[in-house]
This record gives structure tokens, C-alpha cells and sequence, in this order.
């Protein structure tokens, strides 16, 4: 498994995952043997549109340099791709909102209590456990191999021991 350190040096795994069933946050094309899918924190995107977006970073057309792709709605001189494009967010949102629980639900098995979770979205633990606790994943099998922290939360940082109610809210 991959490592990288984030920005305050702390080592962490790339966490496993398959792409079956998610989409390319971009266009919204389902992943498939000829259409990988590559990303993190959320947001995934496909080859073409990957193409096509350092294409536009280097000042050129993406249609000069790969054909196809979902064009905004604003290109055909109509509005007949609007609901389109909010279809593929819709889509996109909804597999962001699913890698954002599980996200949570490692944060938790590496011992971060519901007030740190909180912190982090700027409200209460209660808040936190009441958003995320009903719907967290089970995330034992991509922890197996030791993802996450390097090192776990010490006690009075954040970690299980600082929220006595993990499982429910007082």
C-alpha cells in the first residue's frame, strides 16, 4: 500500500477502494476496464476528462485534444443540458456525501472522538454523532493493513478518551 505524509509530516496509507459502481465526479461516466478512474478526498475523474482539464490548464481547446466528453450545457446555445449537468452533480454529491461517512468511520476506528469529528465540521459532538453515527460504514477490511495515522490520537487530543459517549450521545 502507497504512503504519503500530509502537510504537518504525519504518515498515512492510501486507503483501498474499488471503483465499482462510482462515477467520474466530472462527467458522470461510470467507471469500466477502458475507463479507470483515479482520485481521493471524494472527487474522482476519468482519462478523458483528465485530458481535457490539463488540455484547458495548458491554454488549449479540450475538443482539439479529446473528442467526446459532456459539453456545458451553455455550448449548444441552449438549455437542454441543465438538467444534464444537475443530474451529474446530484450524482456526484451523493458519492462525495458516501466517501465523507467513510471517512468519518475511519477517523473513528483510528480513535478520534465525535468532538474532534465535530471540530472539524465546526459544530458539536452531538451534532457529529447525530449526522454520521446511524451510517457510518464498517471499515474493518480496508483498515487491515493499517491505514490511517501512523500514530493514534494521545489522550487529551482529540481521541476516544477525551468523549466518553463513542457509540451514543448523553
Amino acid at each position: 500500500m502507497d504512503t504519503a505524509a500530509d502537510p504537518e509530516g504525519q504518515q498515512y496509507s492510501a486507503v483501498e477502494q474499488t471503483t465499482a459502481g462510482k462515477i467520474c465526479s466530472f462527467c458522470g461516466h461510470g467507471a469500466a476496464e477502458d475507463r479507470p478512474l483515479a482520485g481521493g478526498y471524494g472527487a474522482l475523474i476519468c482519462r478523458a476528462c483528465l485530458v481535457g482539464a490539463l488540455a484547458m490548464l495548458d491554454g488549449t481547446d479540450p475538443a482539439d485534444v479529446q473528442p467526446g466528453g459532456v459539453p456545458a450545457y451553455w455550448e449548444d446555445g441552449t438549455n437542454a443540458g441543465v438538467l444534464d449537468g444537475l443530474r451529474i452533480m446530484r450524482a456526484s454529491a451523493r458519492q462525495a456525501d458516501e466517501f465523507l461517512f467513510t471517512w468519518v468511520a475511519i477517523a473513528r476506528a483510528h480513535g478520534y472522538s465525535w468532538a474532534a469529528v465535530g471540530d472539524v465540521f465546526g459544530t458539536t459532538r452531538q451534532a457529529a454523532w447525530e449526522r454520521f453515527a446511524r451510517r457510518l460504514p464498517d471499515v474493518t477490511e480496508l483498515l487491515a493493513e493499517g491505514s490511517g495515522p501512523a500514530d493514534a490520537p494521545a489522550a487529551g487530543s482529540g481521541g476516544a478518551d477525551d468523549d466518553r459517549a463513542t457509540d451514543e450521545v448523553r
